[in-house]
């Protein structure tokens, strides 16, 4: 199975406009990502200002719905693309989002800037809170068995006993 979400499936994100919340912001990457690579698609929450302070704290609840589960380990060699990356930036609060490509990419979008894919550094991993999946993207994620990719007849000579 390949653990990387495939660059056509989210090089047009890339050409979203400058950060505006609620319109093209970290959690619409997360969204269309989802949607682009797994055909999963989650609610579009509005996210007014002040969204990550308390009483709202938007990201950490959404985390808490019943399709998101969460890794029990942040150590990057259990993601798997599609994973959403919870961040602190310059908060106590999760204030910022990503999704996971794989080969230790995310692809995320910064207040006040374009979106991007970043190397998921010693910086940035400081800033790690929390790692959730959604519950499908396992079944959507296409399985290849390499037998499947053999001719007919090698398939028969050497798997029939």
């Amino acid at each position: 199975m390949s653990n990387i979400i495939p660059y056509d499936k989210y090089k047009y994100i890339l050409n979203y406009p400058k950060y505006e919340l609620g319109v093209f912001d970290c959690y619409t990457v997360i969204k269309d990502t989802l949607n682009s690579a797994y055909g999963i698609d989650i609610p579009n929450y509005a996210r007014p200002k002040n969204f990550d302070m308390p009483p709202l704290e938007l990201f950490e609840r959404i985390a808490k719905e019943d399709f998101f589960i969460e890794r029990p380990s942040l150590d990057v060699k259990q993601f798997e693309a599609g994973d959403i990356l919870s961040f602190k930036v310059k908060s106590g609060n999760v204030n910022h989002v990503a999704i996971y490509l794989g080969n230790n990419l995310f692809l995320h979008q910064m207040f006040e800037s374009l979106p991007r894919e970043d190397n998921l550094s010693l910086s940035w991993m400081r800033r790690l809170a929390a790692v959730h999946y959604h519950q499908d993207v396992d079944q959507k994620k296409v399985l290849v068995d390499l037998i499947d990719l053999m001719p007919e007849h090698l398939k028969v000579e050497r798997y029939v006993e």
